[in-house]
């Protein structure tokens, strides 16, 4: 059995839907506060191929840099993230699940456009990026050395 699979020709690594246990409590403290009782998917890319860009501003260390983090950019992370939905929303209508969930709320037209315009618009950060630089040798686009140290010439050159 084949445990990871290729799942598009736009991606360079074999991925996985990743689907935790979770258990479905409807005492008065789990429903919402209008008293319906629902259930939330939450999807994440945790192999993304959109790249953001940090520029300092100025040479003053306490002025704040630039930050555009470049989400959904990539068109490969916006497949992976559709397919995720037609995942959740297939999850959601199998077995015993199906008898709980009777409607959902934003993803009601299953077109690949009205799905892009659902994920852009309840997409947001898990605050957990993996870094700000690439740690990749200079002539590749990164910013560290053989032994893994921040290259002084990449720190000057972002100082400017």
């Amino acid at each position: 059995m084949q445990k990871y699979v290729k799942k598009s020709e736009t991606l360079h690594k074999p991925s996985q839907e990743h689907v935790d246990t979770f258990n479905i409590n409807f005492d008065k403290e789990y429903r919402g506060t209008d008293g319906v009782k629902s259930v939330t998917n939450l999807l994440s890319n945790i192999h993304s191929g959109d790249r953001g860009v940090i520029e300092n501003q100025s040479k003053d260390p306490f002025t704040h840099p630039a930050i555009d983090p470049g989400y959904l950019t990539h068109s490969a992370d916006m497949e992976m993230m559709r397919q995720g939905v037609r995942f959740a929303i297939e999850l959601s209508k199998a077995g015993e699940m199906g008898d709980y969930i009777t409607k959902q709320e934003n993803y009601n037209n299953n077109t690949d456009e009205a799905i892009d315009m659902a994920i852009r618009d309840d997409a947001h950060t898990e605050y957990h990026p993996l870094g700000t630089a690439a740690m990749l040798p200079l002539d590749k686009g990164g910013v560290v050395n053989t032994s893994l140290l921040l290259t002084l010439s990449m720190v000057l050159q972002n100082s400017k």
